[in-house]
C-alpha cells in the first residue's frame, strides 16, 4: 500500500492537537483573515498569540 499524506497528517493532529471551534457574524472571519494576513500570520496564530497575550498560557513552545 502506497503511503497517504492526507491520511497521515489526519492521523498525527488527532493523536496530538485538540479542536476548538469557534463561530463568529457574517463578515467577520474575512475581517480576521486580513488581520492575521496583515501580521504575517495565520488566523490560527493570530488567534493563539492573542489568547497567550490575554491569559498568560503558553499554548505553543517556541
Amino acid at each position: 500500500m502506497a503511503f497517504d499524506e492526507t491520511r497521515y497528517k489526519a492521523e498525527f493532529n488527532k493523536d496530538n492537537y485538540d479542536d476548538i471551534i469557534i463561530r463568529v457574524p457574517k463578515g467577520k472571519k474575512a475581517e480576521i483573515k486580513a488581520l492575521a494576513s496583515s501580521h504575517g500570520k495565520s488566523v490560527n496564530a493570530l488567534i493563539i498569540e492573542c489568547i497567550e497575550q490575554q491569559t498568560g498560557l503558553t499554548i505553543i513552545n517556541k
